[in-house]
């Protein structure tokens, strides 16, 4: 999960620093291209079939990941790094509340503690930009951040149908490529720049966007789903350190005490939701 929060720091930097020259739709594009290219000749290289029998999961994981992805992406093109990925990453406070809310799950004062805290941070880390005309973006952020959460609980599905992390990220990689090509021909944009710095900025968000879906999907579908939604909030440091080398993005302590709760309440819902689970597992095992 390390690496996944290496790339994706590194994927939103590739995005600022495209977003001058690049279209949100061509970003969209290049996001999915190098992926859907390097693992359609890896399977077809390894004989390898996109035919199973979890279509319905794949269609509700990638509706709720575009949707994130687009939202998040506009996010990063207007706001600072940092307060993008920050936003971007409040989605294990909506796990919590989706399934409190429409899962029925019965809820501790401890659980209840942390969501409010945590969307307290949110406030926090919203304050700067109320009265500005960053509001929209700081909003299509927490957006971003809110649909990934319903993407994240079919990734943890899907892998527990043993479906592989390849096929789920060739079919994203697919929605996302076919959803930006579409925006570029609706909205009159190139698919492809013709300057060869933009071409070559696009194709890093690409390659770190695989390299990270590749990590993330695996640590979500394999491993710990605490210890992965934990160590996904090293993004967030990752992409302060870039914002502040590369864009001397500043941070006022309201914010850093706002991304503060976020991260520490967003890891606690997160070891809670996996305890309650592995708590249920035990109960129902046989003796």
């Amino acid at each position: 999960m390390i690496l996944a929060s290496l790339m994706f720091a590194g994927m939103g930097a590739f995005i600022k620093l495209a977003t001058p020259d690049a279209s949100l739709s061509q970003i969209v594009v290049f996001r999915g291209l190098p992926s859907l290219i390097l693992l359609g000749a890896w399977i077809a290289l390894t004989r390898r079939t996109l035919f199973n029998h979890n279509a319905h999961l794949h269609a509700r994981r990638n509706g709720f990941g575009m949707f994130a992805m687009w939202c998040g992406f506009y996010a990063t093109q207007h706001l600072p790094l940092a307060t993008a990925t920050t936003l971007n990453y409040t989605s294990p406070l909506f796990i919590a509340l989706i399934l409190v809310l429409f899962m029925g799950r019965h809820t501790r004062k401890m659980e209840w503690l942390a969501i409010a805290l945590g969307f307290t941070g949110v406030l926090l880390v919203l304050r700067p930009t109320l009265n500005s005309d960053q509001l929209h973006d700081a909003l299509m952020g927490l957006l971003a951040g809110m649909t990934s959460a319903g993407a994240y609980l079919q990734i943890k599905a899907l892998g527990a149908q043993g479906e592989p992390e390849w096929r789920t990220v060739f079919f994203f990689s697919f929605s996302a490529s076919a959803s930006g090509i579409l925006a570029c021909l609706v909205l009159g944009n190139r698919i492809f720049p013709t300057d060869p710095h933009s071409l070559m900025l696009l194709a890093l968000i690409g390659l770190t966007g695989v390299g990270g879906q590749l990590a993330m999907t695996r640590a979500f579908s394999r491993g710990s789903t605490w210890m992965s939604a934990s160590l996904q909030y090293s993004t967030v440091v990752f992409s302060a350190i870039i914002g502040e080398l590369v864009w001397k993005d500043p941070l006022d302590p309201w914010s850093v005490a706002g991304m503060a709760l976020i991260v520490g309440c967003g890891t606690l819902s997160s070891w809670v939701t996996a305890r309650r689970g592995r708590s249920g597992m035990e109960s129902a095992a046989p003796s």
